[in-house]
């Protein structure tokens, strides 16, 4: 049971935290701006599509053979810096 709780509030500070202020984030404030008088379908709507997107992450990460985890790894790392340094020239 505690490292499920570790993992879990690990896990919920690394995504949080990368939330903060990204385009999703942004979309999210828009789209309740601008359809104020439904917030609810705003907030159904925004957290349906992130629990979306994380269950096809985790359950599609489980087809991924061990071997090629670190490539993988590696190759996510690239394309960051990659886009961080074309964001900074």
């Amino acid at each position: 049971m505690f490292e499920f709780i570790t993992v879990f509030f690990s896990t919920f500070g690394v995504v949080v935290t990368a939330e903060m202020g990204d385009k999703t984030q942004v979309f999210t404030a828009g789209a309740a701006i601008k359809n104020n008088a439904d917030l609810l379908a705003v907030f159904v709507g925004s957290a349906s599509a992130l629990v979306t997107v994380t269950t096809l992450t985790v359950w599609g990460v489980s087809f991924i053979p061990p071997r090629f985890i670190k490539h993988l790894q590696m190759g996510g790392a690239l394309a960051l810096v990659a886009y961080g340094i074309y964001m900074v020239a």
